[in-house]
């Protein structure tokens, strides 16, 4: 069951401070909508170009990040999915699967396995 909280808030006598903005943007967030986080490894040459693309516009590397991945998981998803899954992951039916032998079930799976040899 979900419980709606409404919080009565004071007239502004003063603009809003980075610090306040990014407060208020977090109390906005609920856990259905949290962001979450991933790790992921780049070629030094790719993470100088985010870098650069972020420097020259004053945003952040995080939103081209994000950008490109909404951009491009439709294809990601058409040329490694099966029809039949990618049918279920586009209609929401299909959440998660459980991880396979081959696939690393967490971020730094890898590593471990690397340094195991």
């Amino acid at each position: 069951m979900r419980r709606l909280f409404v919080i009565k808030a004071e007239p502004r006598t003063r603009p809003l401070s980075t610090r306040d903005m990014h407060w208020e943007s977090r109390l906005r967030r609920s856990a259905e909508n949290k962001l979450k986080v991933v790790a992921v490894r780049v070629e030094p040459a790719i993470e100088q170009r985010v870098r650069i693309l972020a420097e020259a516009t004053g945003r952040k590397q995080s939103f081209f990040l994000q950008q490109m991945i909404e951009s491009g998981i439709a294809a990601m998803e058409e040329r490694w999915l099966s029809p039949q899954v990618l049918e279920q992951v586009r209609s929401g039916a299909l959440q998660s699967l459980q991880p396979s032998s081959g696939a690393t079930s967490d971020l730094f799976g890898d590593m471990h396995d690397a340094q195991a040899d």
